[in-house]
């Protein structure tokens, strides 16, 4: 028996004592537990964890506990199986329901307590008790129409508790993994799961809850004969009111074939990818599910000839094009068009159409119309930089509508062999292809194709059987490949083999020579790689047929011979020539001494003339230098005359002053600009790693207070950096901006735009200034550049002429160049380079 006591306190004073004795046997018989001697250990602590019922060592035993809510506190209650959690596992539930009702009875007598202040409650535990074998008796009846439920169903099924302890599993069950049900019952099902697949159905089960207790898994299962299948389990968990899991209930099925199903696809699209990409032929593939749609709607409307209609509606070929989608395109066809991606050549289609490609679309679409199995043509078409080539194109065409959204397309360029044709007048190969709608890509394949095992053929296509003198594929299966290399050639094929294992790139592709079933050797090109067929390793090779591509080296061959007799015969005449030659150079010698003598005055002559550039240089930078202060006076003498007899000065001596002042000034400017010219050509340079980007800012800064009020359109590029004289560049580029800003001044809206383009062959950067000005008459370009030449009055535009000539001597000290384009009215472009690694002019 169990009996509790709870003392009781109100407004501080005791109240009264409640006491209850529950006769637990009756309660453990009702649930069946004696016949298996699966009774269960009860213990009972207070709020503070004093235990006052049984063994306190039951709450480390992962007990079932519950709490009891009291009036003055709280109790804990835990059971636990006599003998333990790993007995008796089908009927754990019942000992969660026994706990359950004695909660319940607690809960009853406190309550009956309250109500009616008496102390013992020994009826209502007695009431109480015979409600429990009632409940008792109506969840057994309720257990066992379950099992006989879910024994028969074909399903797997089975509970386990949250540590994963299996306690119920059917029929089907036991049958699937080979076992007793007292094997599995009592058994954690985690150990019947693949070890890689573990963790992960552990933790898919732990994550169900309250809110989401159903959830889908698939892994594998381990049969006790080591055999490994694949299973998807629907699980359940149950949870109690205080939303604690209490057990879980699983529904699986085996889905083995399924899986196995899907690897065996992805193995069929992986050998499929696998040639699509490696094959040296351009494919593609393409939906034209819209263009058998339209095709259909024109015969429809009664339309018979459809050549004859496509002459008449020319316009119909034109839309057909953009109604192809085009779904993938191997590398060889990327290659073949210079295309860098797939992107950018999907994007660029209509830029390879040439009017004969257009002629060969419509031969197309007739023979779509007409319900021909396969079409096949020559035409020319253009990559994507516009280079025209020859193909030959090949399709299959469906036999029902619904296959037309996957149709398989190669093309091979067919220039070589045209022009080849053109020069030595060769027979025509003919390229044979006439393989069904959605077969795979290897058997519309022109090169031979053959898998192999363990040595042995297990799989060739058509060309193989052509190329090997086989009527049938089927002829090849089983036969061991070193039938089909020469003997003389086998060590050096497993030689490649070896070293192909060993990791080596870039043995193939590479010549042999096979032997075909009448005993005649073919050259030919092999290419091998390691692929899984069927679930299982093996190695394919692709075979082309090299007879043709040898008798025309051998052709070659004879030609080259024939070339070096011709040299020969003409060497011989050429060293008679010689002799006369070495004649006629002995007379020749006589001459170039003269010649270098001559050059040698010319070196001196140049060295003097630069002697002479460099006084005139030093002469123009003097003789500015002292012009400045003569101007000086007579700009301050006039100033002074304006002041003192200002008042006194009719009209024209006012201008006759003014003019004289502006004169003055003007000729200031000049000689600021000759001195900035000399400086130009005598300051050294140093050179330095240069950010153009900070140069044009600082123009711009300095030309700010002169654009204040008006409207410009700045377009400028990130400029690169190069090496140069930084304070020289600097004036190059005040110089070019200041003349855009000027000469836009007459413009509405004025655009300036500033940019360089990337090194060219001669290893140049160049920049560029262009504005939307008054431009200029090409006809003078030859005198933009030159000292004092000016294309504009001083009324239109202030200038000295010189500014030009500034930009064009100091790019050329740094081994650069300079030139312009103009139209009046219609804006000029000034362009100057710098080289990124030259010798600088000093």
């Amino acid at each position: 028996a169990v009996i509790a006591r709870q003392a009781f306190f109100k407004d501080g004073k005791f109240w009264g004592l409640v006491a209850m004795v529950l006769d637990m046997p009756p309660v453990i018989s009702e649930t069946g537990l004696d016949d298996r001697n699966n009774n269960l250990l009860f213990a009972l602590r207070d709020g503070a964890g004093t235990v006052f019922f049984g063994d306190e060592t039951l709450f480390e035993n992962d007990p079932v506990t519950y709490i009891v809510d009291l009036p003055e506190g709280s109790w804990e209650m835990a059971a636990v199986p006599v003998a333990g959690w790993n007995v008796g596992k089908t009927n754990s539930y019942l000992f969660f329901q026994v706990g359950s009702l004695i909660v319940t009875l607690l809960l009853t007598a406190l309550a009956y307590l309250v109500a009616n202040r008496q102390v013992r409650l020994n009826t209502a535990v007695q009431q109480k008790t015979g409600e429990l074998s009632q409940t008792l008796q109506k969840l057994q009846e309720s257990e066992l129409l379950y099992r006989s439920i879910v024994q028969d169903l074909p399903s797997l099924i089975c509970s386990f508790l949250p540590g994963g302890i299996i306690t119920f599993v059917n029929d089907a069950y036991c049958q699937y993994f080979e076992k007793k049900c007292e094997e599995l019952i009592g058994q954690s099902f985690a150990l019947l799961i693949h070890e890689n697949d573990r963790v992960h159905a552990m933790s898919n089960i732990a994550s169900l809850t309250v809110d989401a207790p159903n959830d889908t898994l698939e892994h594998r299962a381990v049969l006790p004969g080591g055999e490994i299948r694949w299973q998807r389990w629907t699980n359940r968990g149950f949870f109690d009111e205080n939303g604690q899991i209490v057990f879980y209930q699983s529904f699986g099925q085996d889905i083995t074939d399924q899986k196995n199903s899907e690897l065996a696809l992805q193995e069929s699209e992986a050998r499929y990818r696998n040639i699509f990409q490696t094959t040296a032929v351009s494919i593609w593939e393409e939906d034209f599910t819209e263009v058998k749609s339209a095709i259909d709607a024109v015969k429809a409307e009664g339309v018979v000839d459809f050549a004859a209609y496509l002459d008449t509606h020319p316009e119909f070929v034109t839309n057909a094009v953009e109604l192809v989608k085009v779904l993938d395109v191997n590398e060889a066809t990327l290659k073949m068009y210079k295309a860098q991606n797939k992107e950018e050549f999907i994007h660029a289609l209509d830029r390879l159409f040439l009017p004969e490609t257009l002629t060969a679309f419509k031969e197309e679409l007739i023979a779509i119309a007409e319900g021909k199995p396969h079409f096949e043509t020559e035409t020319g078409i253009q990559t994507l930089a516009g280079n025209r080539f020859e193909i030959l194109l090949k399709m299959h065409i469906p036999t029902t509508k619904e296959e037309f959204n996957h149709v398989l397309v190669s093309m091979m360029d067919i220039t070589k062999l045209k022009k080849a044709e053109a020069a030595h007048k060769m027979t025509k190969v003919a390229l044979e292809e006439s393989e069904e709608r959605y077969r795979l890509l290897v058997e519309m394949s022109p090169d031979g194709i053959v898998l192999h095992r363990d040595d042995k053929v297990i799989y060739a296509n058509d060309t193989m059987a052509r190329l090997v003198g086989a009527e049938h594929p089927d002829e090849l299966i089983g036969r061991p490949i070193e039938s089909f290399v020469h003997p003389d050639h086998w060590e050096e094929t497993l030689e490649r083999a070896k070293r192909m294992k060993a990791g080596e790139q870039g043995l193939y592709p590479a010549e042999d020579v096979y032997v075909r079933l009448d005993g005649t050797a073919v050259p030919v090109e092999v290419t091998v790689v390691s692929l899984t067929y069927q679930g299982e390793t093996a190695v394919q090779v692709i075979v082309r047929d090299i007879s043709q591509r040898k008798i025309t080296t051998a052709e070659l061959a004879q030609y080259h011979e024939q070339l070096e007799r011709l040299v020969t015969d003409r060497t011989r005449e050429l060293e008679k020539r010689v002799t006369d030659f070495e004649q006629l150079n002995n007379g020749m010698l006589n001459l170039l001494m003269d010649l270098q003598l001559a050059s040698e005055q010319v070196s001196r002559t140049a060295k003097q003339l630069e002697e002479t550039n460099e006084e005139l240089e030093s002469f123009a930078y003097s003789v500015s230098h002292d012009l400045r202060a003569p101007l000086r006076h007579i700009s301050g003498f006039v100033t002074m005359l304006q002041k003192r007899e200002g008042e006194r000065l009719d009209e024209k001596s006012t201008h006759y002053l003014q003019v004289i002042n502006g004169a003055a000034l003007r000729m200031g400017q000049l000689i600021d600009d000759l001195l900035t010219f000399s400086r130009t050509s005598r300051k050294d340079l140093f050179t330095q790693p240069v950010d153009v980007n900070n140069l044009v800012a600082e123009a711009q800064r300095e030309l700010s207070a002169d654009i204040e009020n008006r409207t410009i359109i700045w377009q400028k590029e990130t400029l690169p950096m190069i090496t140069a004289d930084p304070s020289l560049l600097r004036q190059v580029w005040t110089n070019l901006i200041e003349n855009a800003v000027k000469y836009t001044s007459h413009c509405e809206e004025a655009r300036i735009e500033i940019g360089a383009f990337p090194p060219d062959e001669n290893n140049e950067t160049t920049f560029f200034v262009r504005d939307n000005g008054v431009g200029f008459d090409a006809k003078y370009i030859d005198k933009l550049f030159g000292v004092f030449q000016r294309l504009h009055r001083d009324d239109e535009f202030e200038g000295t002429g010189i500014g030009l000539a500034i930009v064009r001597r100091i790019i050329h000290r740094h081994n650069g160049r300079t030139w312009a384009e103009g139209e009046l009215d219609k804006g000029a472009t000034f362009y100057f380079t710098i080289p990124n690694e030259t010798n600088l002019t000093r």
